[in-house]
């Protein structure tokens, strides 16, 4: 009876002292089993299992959702920041000379549509029509 006093004292001391410390490893240290402390931690309304805070790849920012397999993990600031530098590709307008960017998608499919990338709907425009006076002739 008092050995099992004396355990349920030293868990109790071993999860207050370190609170994300895993049953197995305060079982090693006492010398029971990991049911028992398990069930000593039941005993004393204590929770039994604990998640390891999951932290932005980048920014080392706490993430509301655990660790999925597959790589890194990105809050929801870094992951957009991250998608946009690794799926975008900046271009130069051929109209006004300003940079800007697109998406590789939309790249890749006005290549093989032979169509020129430009900033804007209005950049465009002006291109077409200067073309259009160009190819015939208008002032």
């Amino acid at each position: 009876m008092i050995g099992k006093i004396e355990n349920k004292v030293k868990v109790k001391e071993l999860r207050s002292i370190d609170p994300n410390k895993p049953a197995s490893t305060i079982a090693r240290q006492i010398g029971i089993s990991r049911e028992r402390v398990r069930q000593i931690l039941i005993e004393l309304n204590l929770p039994t299992k604990f998640q390891t805070p999951t932290l932005c790849s980048k920014c080392g920012k706490k993430l509301k959702w655990g660790k999925k397999p597959g790589g890194p993990l990105f809050c929801k600031t870094c992951r957009s920041e991250n998608y946009h530098n690794k799926h975008t590709t900046k271009l130069i307008c051929p109209y006004c000379n300003r940079q800007f960017t697109r998406e590789n998608s939309y790249i890749k499919r006005s290549l093989k549509l032979g169509q020129k990338f430009f900033c804007s709907y209005s950049c465009r425009s002006f291109s077409v029509w200067r073309e259009l006076k160009k190819n015939n002739g208008w002032n």
